[in-house]
C-alpha cells in the first residue's frame, strides 16, 4: 500500500483554511473537528470501490486453526492443518496445551486422539468476521474454492462448476454454499484506519487498540498490547495506521468542505457555502478519477447479482484482488502494516521535566525511549536550575566517564547509542 503521512493531510487542510501549520496556533477544538472529518471521509471512500490495495485474499478454515500454543476447552471446534480435518474437544475435558487432535500413522493414516477429541464430520460452513487468531474482515467481496491467483483459465469450469462459490451474510458471518473443500479463499476489504492527533506521552500506559499521534514519524499508531509503555518506534507493540495515498486528495478536499459546513453561522455564509460546495465537488472528482483508472485497467465492480439465485445469495465474481496468502497456524489478531520509517534527524530536544541523569528521581535522562533518536541528536535538560546539554553518540556508554549516560533501552545490536555531555 502506498501511503502518505497523516500530518501531511492535516497540514494541507489547515492551509486551505488559511492557517500556517507551522507558525499559527491551532485550537484543540479545530484540530479534533478536522480529524473527525478526515476519518469520516476515509471511511466513506473505503466502501465506495474495492481498490485492490485496500483488499486482501487469504485462505480461511471454518473454525479456529489448531496451534501448539493455544488452550482449547470442552466442546471447542477446530481445524487441524496437517490432516486437513475438523475436530471437536470432548465434553467435559480440557486437552493440555500443545496436544494435537490427531497423529499420523505410516500405515493407518491419521488417528484421532480419542482421549480429548472426536472427528467433526458435519460442518456448518461459515466464516466469522472476527475469527480467533485471524485478521478481522470488513466486507466480503468474493469466496473461492481455490487460490484465485493460480486459476486464470476457465475459472467457471464445465457447466459452471468452478472456483467461484455462492455466499450470503448471516448472524454468524458469511455462510458458504456448497464449498466442496475443507477451506476456502476469502476476498475481502481490510478494516479502514481511524486517526487521532492525541500525541503519544512518554511513559504513559496504553491499552490494546488505543491510538496516538507520534510527531517524530508524523503518523498515527495503534497499540498492539495492553499496559504498553513503549513508544511507537517499537513495531513489536505498535502498528501504523496507514493513510492510503490513493485517498489523500479526496480526503483533503472533502474534509475541508465538511469543516466549512460546520460553521455556516458565520457572517460570510454565502462565500462559505460556495467554497464548501466547490470543495465537495472537487473531492468527488478526485475519487472518480481514481475509480476511472481502475476501470481503465479492466477492474469491474459488480453491484448487482444474477436474478436466478434465491434472494440474499451472492455470486462470486471474477477476482480483482491484490495479494493472496495460504492458511497457517500462526496467530494473527491484528492488522500489521509496514513498520514505521527510520527516525528523522533531530537537531535539538528540550526536556524541562528531566529530574536526574540516571535516577532514582524520575523521569531521568537514562529512562528516555531512545530508539527513535538519530545519532547526533542534542538533548537539553535542566536539573537543579542548571542547564546541561547532551548529544546522542554511537556505541556503548563508558561507565568510567561521568559525562556518559547509558539509556535504559540500550541494545548492542538494535539500539547501540548513548548520551554524552557536551555542555
Amino acid at each position: 500500500m502506498r501511503t502518505v503521512t497523516l500530518q501531511s493531510v492535516y497540514h494541507a487542510i489547515l492551509r486551505r483554511h488559511g492557517y500556517d501549520p507551522v507558525g499559527d496556533r491551532v485550537g484543540q477544538d479545530t484540530a479534533r473537528a478536522i480529524v473527525e472529518h478526515i476519518n469520516q471521509r476515509v471511511h466513506t471512500a473505503w466502501r465506495t470501490w474495492p481498490i485492490p490495495e485496500l483488499t486482501n485474499t487469504e485462505e480461511r478454515a471454518y473454525r479456529t486453526v489448531w496451534n501448539d500454543s493455544r488452550q482449547f476447552h470442552s466442546e471447542d471446534e477446530l481445524f487441524f492443518i496437517p490432516s486437513a480435518s475438523y475436530y471437536k474437544v470432548l465434553t467435559g475435558v480440557t486437552p493440555p496445551v500443545g496436544t494435537p487432535p490427531a497423529t499420523l500413522d505410516p500405515v493407518a493414516g491419521w488417528i484421532t486422539d480419542a482421549t480429548y477429541y472426536e472427528p467433526l464430520t458435519v460442518i456448518d460452513t461459515y466464516i466469522a468476521y472476527d475469527q480467533t487468531c485471524k485478521k478481522p474482515i470488513e466486507q466480503v467481496l468474493g469466496v473461492y474454492s481455490q487460490n484465485p491467483r493460480n486459476r486464470r483459465v476457465d475459472p467457471y469450469g464445465p457447466c459452471g462448476q468452478g472456483i467461484y462459490l455462492l455466499y450470503r451474510p448471516s448472524e454468524k458471518g458469511i455462510d458458504i454454499i456448497s464449498p466442496g473443500g475443507p477451506t476456502v479463499f476469502i476476498h475481502y476489504m481490510i478494516p479502514p484506519p481511524t486517526f487521532t492527533l492525541k500525541p503519544h506521552i512518554d511513559g504513559k500506559s496504553y491499552d490494546r487498540s488505543e491510538r496516538v499521534f507520534y510527531p517524530p514519524f508524523e503518523n498515527c499508531y495503534r497499540s498492539l498490547a495492553d499496559a504498553n509503555t513503549t513508544d511507537p518506534s517499537d513495531p513489536t507493540y505498535w502498528t501504523l495506521e496507514p493513510f492510503p495515498a490513493v485517498l489523500a486528495s479526496y480526503v483533503k478536499a472533502g474534509a475541508y468542505s465538511d469543516c466549512l459546513r460546520e460553521t455556516f453561522d458565520k457572517p460570510d455564509l454565502q462565500t462559505r457555502t460556495a467554497l464548501a460546495t466547490a470543495a465537495a465537488a472537487e473531492a468527488e472528482d478526485y475519487l472518480r478519477r481514481e475509480i476511472d483508472k481502475l476501470t481503465a485497467e479492466r477492474q469491474l465492480h459488480f453491484y448487482t447479482r444474477p436474478f436466478y439465485y434465491p434472494a440474499g445469495i451472492y455470486v462470486t465474481q471474477p477476482w480483482t484482488g491484490y495479494t493472496v496468502s495460504e492458511l497457517t497456524d500462526e496467530c494473527e489478531e491484528d492488522w500489521t502494516y509496514p513498520p514505521p520509517p527510520p527516525a528523522k534527524s533531530a537537531d535539538w530536544i528540550y526536556r524541562r521535566d528531566i529530574k536526574s541523569l540516571r535516577g532514582p528521581e524520575q523521569p531521568s535522562l537514562s529512562s528516555l525511549p531512545s530508539t527513535g533518536f538519530a545519532i547526533g541528536t542534542k538533548i537539553e535538560i535542566v536539573i537543579a536550575n542548571q542547564g546541561q546539554e547532551f548529544q546522542v553518540r554511537a556505541g556503548a556508554a563508558d561507565p568510567a566517564d561521568p559525562g556518559h549516560v547509558a539509556f535504559d533501552d540500550y541494545d548492542p545490536v538494535t539500539n547501540n547509542k548513548h548520551a554524552e555531555k557536551v555542555a
